[in-house]
């Protein structure tokens, strides 16, 4: 990656902070002025760009389009409420575009293409090699931090651990579980919100479910541990960067819909203990939650976005399944779920015709699952990842047509409530 730098001067603090996000989430240094007197300063001392609003409070735009031409800077205004003289001044002035606010993402990075063909100079030089390497890098450091007990591997929280222990006996009363369940009642008024959705199947109840004894009835014990399982993985992950937030909830969305999926799937399949296949479709991709989770940690602390967005996720893509697995062990659910979560995108234990375990069997509902929700547009990755396709994993557990046009279906439900 280049060691340009980007200057952004803005007098209003919130414009300036989400335009400094956008830049460095595409992979380039930034520095920030909140006066036109200290943004000639960081000029001085070497930038390759500067963006800001010349309609700002106290900003005198003749003064700063002549000091910027004497510096041989490139530039481009944002603004919000300008007029078409304030637009032409500046164009008139060398400014090489002009960006409306609030400023999109997609807005900002068509403007460093523009500002790089006419400028004729490079922002971002060889950056897929050098990211690539500082990936690598950043990857083995977490690696290192977790084996030095420097990054906390999430705990399973107490509330599992205690329905899971109270639901080894299978005989459990539902008064019991409704009796741990409610002694949250935030958890208990999100676990009902949750199975009214349509997503998680809603739409078939006969009749609205009002309260966690209506769904721990309806629902069953295993049931409702899942879901309680459900909001306690999503409250492990929090962010402060919105950026990194956005893509975690988009991730979980997509996660949730998994799951889901996977139960509908395992049940038209008759695959056995769909419960275990909702949670298995829930967990199988935790890594991808864990390493977005260190990678803003990492760069919060660090005060400084090495990578894009966009090479992030390709880091989380190319090894969620490693650190999805140690989790997984750290919480000790099993080799069945330690071995969907490492081996789902490996084409070559799908092929394994002599697995016995049933494990193969499962990664195949999984995979389904996975490929319904890509193939209703929710991913969050530029690259596809590797796994069977949707016809193989068909064969393989053996769904009627009637069946896949079903989920086909549900899967189109889940989307427009999930991302509509």
């Amino acid at each position: 990656m280049a060691n340009n730098k980007i200057l952004i001067l803005d007098v209003i603090e919130d414009d300036l902070n989400r335009l400094a996000e956008i830049v460095e989430s595409i992979g380039i240094s930034i520095v920030k002025a909140d006066s036109q007197q200290s943004a000639l300063v960081q000029c001085e001392q070497g930038v390759s760009c500067v963006f800001f609003d010349p309609t700002g409070e106290s900003i005198n735009p003749t003064e700063l389009y002549g000091q910027l031409d004497k510096l041989g800077l490139p530039f481009v205004c944002v603004s919000k409420d300008s007029s078409r003289e304030d637009v032409l001044n500046a164009l008139r002035s060398g400014c090489l575009d002009w960006l409306d606010k609030p400023v999109e993402a997609e807005a900002v990075r068509s403007a460093f293409r523009r500002v790089e063909k006419r400028a004729k100079i490079s922002l971002v030089e060889d950056k897929q090699k050098s990211s690539s390497a500082t990936g690598r890098g950043l990857i083995a450091e977490i690696a290192k931090r977790i084996r030095d007990g420097n990054v906390d591997l999430p705990e399973v929280p107490d509330i599992v651990k205690e329905l899971n222990q109270l639901l080894v006996n299978l005989d459990v009363e539902a008064d019991a579980v409704q009796a741990v369940v409610e002694r949250d009642p935030s958890l208990a008024a999100r676990l009902v919100a949750t199975v009214n959705t349509a997503t998680y199947g809603g739409a078939y109840w006969k009749g609205q479910i009002t309260d966690v004894k209506a769904c721990v009835t309806r629902l069953g014990n295993q049931a409702i541990r899942n879901l309680v399982q459900t909001d306690a993985v999503k409250g492990m992950f929090q962010f402060r960067s919105p950026a990194f937030k956005a893509v975690f909830d988009k991730m979980w969305r997509c996660h949730f819909m998994s799951a889901c999926l996977a139960r509908d799937v395992a049940e038209a399949a008759e695959l056995g203990e769909v419960e275990e296949v909702y949670l298995v479709g829930l967990i199988h991709n935790i890594g991808e939650l864990f390493l977005l989770r260190v990678f803003g940690e990492l760069f919060q602390r660090q005060n400084n976005q090495v990578l894009s967005m966009d090479e992030v996720l390709d880091m989380v893509r190319d090894y969620h399944c490693v650190f999805g697995e140690a989790l997984v062990k750290k919480w000790d659910l099993g080799d069945q779920f330690a071995f969907v979560t490492r081996h789902h995108h490996d084409l070559k234990m799908y092929r394994d015709t002599e697995d016995e375990s049933g494990h193969v069997k499962l990664m195949h509902c999984i995979n389904l699952a996975d490929q319904l929700v890509n193939y209703t547009g929710a991913t969050y990755y530029t690259k596809a990842l590797p796994a069977p396709s949707l016809q193989e994993s068909y064969q393989v557990i053996e769904v009627d047509a009637d069946a896949k046009e079903k989920l086909r279906h549900r899967a189109e439900e889940m989307y427009g409530e999930l991302f509509g």
